[in-house]
């Protein structure tokens, strides 16, 4: 109790600063951002290497971009299909474009939509500003950001609409419904985000947007006449030649093998076991669970389960968002949720400073991140637990009515 007075104090403390000297703040967090975005889009202009646009001009010539990729085609840039089929469709307009002005538009889009999270938010969920900076800053000081624009990954895309799935969960089945068929084109993000909103109540949302993507895979199958079930399995084929992360159980599974600790893989057993663990408890409790300790919870152990390279990164703001909708900022939910994050956001920035040689973005090897990994499933579980506890007490406050 006495921990949690002093915790207040300082987010108090701070709130009032920032209010007082808000325009202040506000300048240099813009000035922060736009040279932020200065360094990512010459870094887009010039590299761009992991956006989609190739493998979705060989489908629009008639071609499939999965078959192509593992037949051995010479390839454009790093490219490679390994991302669900409907995303390949969507990114039709861009097809017609020679590749320098996609470079262009895919920079630009992904900073726009950066700024109009953060915007939802602030209007839509309800954060106050100083919240919404204060994480970001730490965010855009970063590499993560820059990272993804630079490369031209989809990442600021899959929180865009995890958000718009979030924002508009209550309000819209389309929207939602929508949103969440294009999270799930990034596997990696878009099965574990849609079992969390499985787990939150949100079926209807769930089953469509599954069924769209469905009909993508059914779309490949008629067009290239191969079976449903290969059709499915040529996303994931193209993804075994992915690399090592820097904090998920796929990686750290992958190194183990690679350094003779063990024979077999054992992260796809482990990342069944959380999963079990993590509905188990969810159904269990579900009455003394919300939205954004479920949902929340969901997206850290998303990144932390499946095969995230740094860029990725990004989605822990959307998680703390989310959190913070449910918790105080003083909680310390909140608290380690924004350490942890920070810490990593910050890790590319510290290996710099001090000439460290780490590939911060890739392989940190076994000790780290067997660590990050842990702690981050643990943090993941606390914030259930921390969230029914807190309905539990006030429930016997009656502060509000027993469900």
């Amino acid at each position: 109790m006495r921990m949690q007075k002093q915790l207040n104090f300082i987010r108090n403390s701070i709130v009032e600063i920032f209010n007082n000297y808000k325009f202040f703040f506000l300048v240099i967090f813009l000035v922060l951002l736009s040279y932020n975005y200065y360094l990512s889009y010459y870094s887009a202009i010039a590299t761009s290497q992991d956006m989609q646009w190739y493998p979705s001009t060989l489908l629009w010539d008639n071609l499939n971009p999965y078959q192509e990729y593992l037949n051995g085609r010479e390839w454009f840039l790093s490219q490679n299909p390994n991302y669900g089929h409907f995303l390949y469709i969507l990114m039709y307009p861009l097809t017609t474009l020679e590749w320098e002005n996609v470079k262009i538009i895919w920079a630009i889009l992904s900073m726009l939509l950066y700024i109009i999270i953060m915007l939802l938010f602030l209007y839509k969920g309800k954060l106050s500003l100083a919240f919404v900076l204060f994480i970001s800053v730490f965010l855009v000081a970063g590499y993560p950001l820059s990272n993804t624009i630079g490369n031209g990954q989809i990442s600021i895309f899959i929180a865009f609409f995890t958000t718009i799935a979030w924002i508009y969960r209550k309000d819209s089945l389309i929207i939602t419904s929508l949103a969440l068929s294009i999270v799930f084109v990034k596997y990696s993000f878009g099965l574990p985000i849609l079992f969390a909103f499985l787990l939150a109540g949100y079926y209807k949302q769930v089953v469509i947007a599954g069924l769209i993507n469905l009909l993508t895979i059914f779309y490949f199958s008629v067009a290239f006449n191969i079976s449903i079930l290969e059709s499915a399995l040529l996303p994931l084929k193209v993804a075994m030649s992915t690399g090592v992360g820097p904090i998920d159980l796929m990686s750290l599974g992958k190194l183990l093998v690679d350094n003779n600790y063990i024979d077999i893989k054992i992260s796809f057993l482990l990342i069944i076991l959380v999963f079990l663990l993590y509905a188990g408890y969810i159904l269990k409790n579900y009455k003394l669970l919300s939205d954004s300790a479920i949902i929340g919870s969901g997206i850290l152990l998303s990144l932390v389960l499946f095969f995230h390279l740094g860029y990725d990164h990004t989605m822990f703001i959307i998680s703390i968002f989310i959190l913070k909708e449910r918790f105080k900022a003083s909680s310390i939910i909140i608290i380690l949720s924004s350490i942890l994050s920070i810490f990593l956001w910050q890790i590319g920035r510290i290996n710099s400073l001090f000439h460290l040689d780490l590939h911060v973005s890739t392989n940190m090897g076994i000790p780290y991140t067997l660590i990050i990994s842990i702690l981050t499933i643990c943090l993941s579980f606390y914030i259930l637990y921390t969230d029914r506890n807190n309905k539990i007490d006030a429930i016997l406050k009656n502060e509000i009515s027993p469900l």
